[in-house]
């Protein structure tokens, strides 16, 4: 017989983890999907953050208590106390109760859930699809330089940027499964897709985004080509290098290349110097904890730097500007842990192929940071914060569900060869 409120102590994980895996697949389709109609979008979010948390109880309620890359997570979380405490600020309050969204989202994804974790990747590739469907729709406005602004459905996320993000990301994606996946039809599936996605970029204009695309192509083909020996991978890249000289050789050689890349770089630097100038100097005056969490803007107004206040146009510049190098350092043991599951735990398995393709999303996440910071003081930051931490907490709970399944086969593997060995006796 089982002890007395057993059951009620085992029911209830299960039905948490239930309850979270839900909030994790409805707040994956309103980020993506749902802008402020019939009901506010952020109530609504906010609704699916506190039902995900239910899994990351549930993880906390089991016995044993995985402790995996558990350091990292910390480091970052110690890192945010420190510079709250040591920084303060009118804004620090707010960015911590975000921040503390952010890993409460990531811990629920990265929870052991009733469901395949592979199932609620294919509703990030599904909402993907639909955004790519509907950048056709009915555009309500344009920039400046007559890119498509805003599109009648996709009105939440403010403009050519982020969807630009949405595509490359999905792009990368697509390029993983193509390198990882081993079904032909799976492979050929991908690479159209992934032709797709790189089309819609193209068509967003989002110049720092399609050339975010071969940046991340090449190392995926790179890691392919070394970590599988896949020849397949290693004929692509170095097809796509024969086509670059080509293009060179046709577009006047390497210094006429040259030359328009500069004139490009130049162009793109004017637009960013100034915010990145401002965060240099705001990491050059507070260098240990910085101006303080979510202080960049309320330091650039204070400075009296320009009217362009928003961001720093540059993931890494923003961490040191608002939390010092006690923030870096922090933020490089999240990055550092969640890029590098991204490469150990990629297969050539169907959850293999789908943990590279999450490293696919980081790191085209990471390479465009380098030219905008989407996580602060935009419309649509908070949607690609929570984003940030589910595309993570997928990667670590999948690496998670492999170990906890090679740890299993290794117990069924001992119980059997113990039974071999009382059956056949003392020798």
């Amino acid at each position: 017989m089982s002890a007395p409120g057993r059951s009620a102590t085992v029911g209830l994980p299960h039905a948490l983890a239930w309850a979270g895996a839900i909030g994790i697949a409805a707040l994956t389709i309103v980020l993506y999907l749902v802008g402020d109609g019939p009901w506010p979008a952020n109530t609504m979010i906010r609704a699916c953050i506190g039902v995900a948390a239910a899994a990351a109880i549930a993880w906390v309620l089991q016995r044993p208590r995985p402790a995996t890359g558990l350091i990292a997570y910390a480091a970052y979380a110690l890192s945010l106390l420190v510079v709250f405490f040591a920084a303060g600020g009118p804004d620090a309050t707010r960015e911590l109760w975000r921040q503390a969204a952010f890993l409460t989202v990531l811990a629920a994804a990265a929870a052991p859930l009733p469901v395949p974790r592979g199932t609620l990747f294919g509703v990030h590739v599904g909402c993907l699809l639909l955004v790519w469907l509907q950048l056709a729709g009915p555009r309500s406005g344009y920039d400046t330089v007559g890119r498509a602004g805003f599109y009648h459905a996709l009105e939440h996320w403010s403009g050519y940027p982020e969807l630009g993000l949405l595509m490359a990301v999905a792009t990368g994606a697509m390029i993983a499964f193509a390198c990882a996946a081993r079904p032909p039809l799976v492979r050929v599936a991908a690479v159209t897709l992934a032709l797709a996605f790189a089309a819609a970029t193209v068509f967003l204009r989002s110049r720092s985004a399609v050339l975010t695309i071969p940046i991340v192509a090449v190392w995926l083909l790179g890691v392919a080509s070394v970590k599988w020996r896949s020849k397949a991978a290693a004929a692509a890249l170095a097809a796509a290098l024969i086509g670059a000289a080509a293009v060179a050789v046709r577009g006047g050689g390497v210094t006429t290349i040259m030359s328009r890349a500069a004139e490009t770089v130049t162009r793109e630097t004017a637009i960013r110097e100034r915010g990145w100038r401002a965060a240099r100097e705001m990491f050059a005056d507070h260098p240990i904890v910085g101006v303080g969490l979510g202080g960049y803007q309320r330091e650039y107004y204070e400075r009296r730097l320009g009217t362009d206040s928003s961001h720093a146009y540059n993931i890494v510049l923003q961490v040191l500007a608002e939390s010092g190098a006690i923030g870096l350092l922090g933020w490089l043991a999240l990055w550092g842990r969640v890029l590098y599951v991204g490469v150990r735990h990629a297969h050539r398995t169907p959850s293999g192929a789908a943990i590279f393709a999450l490293h696919a999303i980081l790191v085209t996440f990471l390479v465009r940071s380098q030219s905008e910071h989407f996580l602060e003081n935009l419309l649509a930051s908070d949607r690609v914060l929570l984003l940030v931490a589910l595309w993570m907490g997928l990667t670590e709970g999948l690496a998670l569900d492999g170990a906890r399944g090679l740890t299993r086969e290794r117990l069924i593997l001992r119980r059997r060869d113990d039974v071999a060995d009382a059956a056949a006796g003392p020798a």
